[in-house]
């Protein structure tokens, strides 16, 4: 089911240049990041390892860009039909919001139907406004805030899509 989900990916998110392939850790290594929450939490945690971690956990993708990783994206089911997504995106993947928008959007409706899911779940740091936008452009909508949620005891929202 894993590498039909990946090729259903492919399939229906074209994107000049772009494809994905399954998360291997070696991805990490190639993605350059200035997200504020990743790189607040990189004092604490080493990110390589935990989206290595969580990537064990559930399927999880690699997204190139002429030939260069430029998101590592997946999901962790917590009980049947309810899962947590996480992303760790490169600098260049905002020089493509219609297609990372797509290709978000794409990514959880194929989650969703594929692996049964009736809630996704994903956290946003309350200052990050601009994840926090483009989660309710993928049709999160905000259900409360976590305070000092994340490893430098920063407030987050907690957000879900529910299908």
């Amino acid at each position: 089911m894993y590498f039909q989900f990946v090729e259903q990916l492919n399939q229906r998110c074209r994107v000049n240049g772009a494809f994905f392939m399954p998360f291997s850790p070696v991805h990490t290594k190639s993605i350059s990041i200035s997200q504020p929450e990743i790189v607040a939490a990189s004092k604490y945690i080493d990110i390589a390892s935990a989206v290595a971690g969580q990537a064990t956990l559930g399927p999880a993708v690699t997204a190139f860009l002429n030939l260069k990783p430029v998101a590592c994206f997946g999901f962790v089911e917590v009980w049947s039909g309810v899962a947590e997504a996480w992303l760790i995106a490169d600098d260049k993947a905002r020089t493509k919001p219609i297609g990372m928008t797509k290709v978000g959007k794409t990514f959880f409706d194929i989650a969703e139907i594929s692996y049964a899911l009736h809630r996704i779940q994903i956290s946003v740091r309350t200052n990050d406004t601009r994840a926090h936008q483009w989660a309710k452009v993928l049709g999160f909508a905000e259900e409360g805030t976590m305070r000092q949620y994340g490893p430098d005891r920063a407030d987050h929202y907690i957000m879900a899509r529910y299908r």
